[in-house]
């Protein structure tokens, strides 16, 4: 079929589906016709001429001659709806970790745990500290859902005094947000 025959038909079929009638006679019969969108099958091996063909329209099939029919083609469920539904997602125990008081010098470690409660594997991509002061790591390897792992913070109180708070930024395959993470105290 030539490819502006197959362009009609398929706007035919449409505009019938959606609910365009052109011939008012027909009404009833057209309310039959389901009003989803639908895909159009068409054979293209038929023939290529275009004269003196009929068309016979019914709510399952559009019949062209008696060689070529277009049947609706079912449509397939989206593959992107199955990825979003398998995600990973992170929950923290703790987002703010309070390390007391310290003294001028000292070197702290503290971690923050967290689990996967998601249904597909965390990736943990990145975790930068807001200073010098703080070194934290993570875990290279992805964690299975339901799976639980921690955010190492090296921290040195060297040159500090006062009230502090670090801040911790990490990035995971979740999402493009960040999940920022505190670790405050007092240092003396």
């Amino acid at each position: 079929m030539s490819l502006l025959f197959r362009y009609f038909l398929i706007a035919v079929f449409t505009c019938l589906i959606l609910g365009c009638k052109a011939d008012k006679a027909n009404n009833q019969r057209d309310k039959n016709i389901k009003t989803s969108p639908t895909k159009v099958a068409i054979d293209s091996s038929q023939s290529e001429q275009l004269s003196n063909d009929t068309i016979e329209i019914t709510s399952d099939n559009i019949s062209i001659d008696s060689n070529t029919t277009i049947q609706k083609a079912h449509e397939p469920k989206s593959t992107k709806a199955k990825k979003r539904s398998k995600r990973a997602k992170i929950k923290f125990e703790k987002e703010v970790i309070d390390f007391g008081e310290i003294e001028e010098g000292d070197i702290i470690d503290h971690q923050f745990h967290f689990t996967n409660v998601g249904s597909a594997e965390l990736e943990i991509l990145s975790a930068k500290g807001s200073c010098g002061c703080s070194q934290p790591s993570f875990p290279f390897i992805a964690i299975e859902p339901g799976g639980s792992g921690f955010i190492g913070v090296n921290y040195n109180s060297v040159g500090k005094l006062g009230e502090q708070s670090v801040n911790i930024k990490v990035r995971t395959n979740e999402s493009k947000e960040e999940y920022i993470l505190y670790l405050k105290g007092l240092v003396k």
